[in-house]
């Protein structure tokens, strides 16, 4: 199914691992069937295991899928916003999208 074995799930779920390559991730999404926000919950935590910096997976995807994202986060970063200003944004986006 996964194709990992129990015992190195084990360490993964223990934090002995770092999270297996997006591809494994995403197979283990759909054999649990996950919702969409339990989707973006296990791909945060498996970004989170990885020794080196890294951004979720599906993120990374959606910044590189849509050059508007991509160009707000670097003007976000130039200008240096701080969480107050993204909260703003958030709450602005969340009013207008639920």
């Amino acid at each position: 199914m996964i194709e990992i074995s129990p015992e190195y799930l084990s360490k993964i779920e223990n934090n002995l691992r770092a999270a297996p390559k997006d591809i494994v991730v995403e197979r283990i999404a759909d054999v649990l069937i996950l919702n969409n926000e339990e989707r973006e919950t296990l791909f945060d935590l498996a970004a989170e295991s990885k020794p080196c910096l890294s951004l979720a997976s599906d993120l990374v995807k959606y910044v590189k899928d849509n050059k508007m994202v991509y160009k707000a986060l670097r003007f976000a970063k130039r200008k240096e916003l701080t969480d107050i200003d993204w909260q703003e944004i958030l709450e602005y986006i969340t009013k207008t999208y639920l």
